[in-house]
């Protein structure tokens, strides 16, 4: 059984959110006894400062894989098609504790487990 559901907010010109979920419910064929069930959140959040400079924040969390992506762009465009981007992207994993009677354990956290940071410049040229 699956099923998902997503929102859209934009309050301002400026700001604007997205919110999805999916949800999977795994079960066993022969009896239909729950297996278990996966979650999966998707946001986007964009603030746009001006019409040349804006940042998003993009997040997805995943509990089978105890994951937690995040990128943070930021786009500065000078003229429509020269465009700069700046990002940082990081993974978080929660690891398996060691000791499941020990909650709140160092093993119970999410740690980072990758980082990047990245430049791009894109430039059309009109004729």
């Amino acid at each position: 059984m699956s099923g998902g559901v997503g929102v859209s907010l934009q309050p301002s010109s400026h700001f604007e959110q997205n919110i999805d979920y999916n949800g999977v419910r795994f079960a066993r064929a022969a009896d239909g006894r729950h297996v278990y069930t996966v979650h999966i959140v998707n946001t986007q959040t964009t603030y746009q400062f001006d019409r040349h400079f804006r940042v998003r924040l993009l997040e997805q969390f995943d509990s089978s894989q105890r994951r937690l992506l995040t990128d943070l762009l930021g786009l500065y465009e000078v003229v429509p098609g020269t465009v700069f981007h700046a990002g940082y992207g990081s993974l978080y994993e929660k690891r398996r504790a060691q000791d499941p009677a020990a909650p709140g354990s160092l093993n119970d956290r999410y740690r980072t487990v990758t980082r990047g940071l990245f430049f791009k410049a894109s430039y059309a040229k009109r004729l």
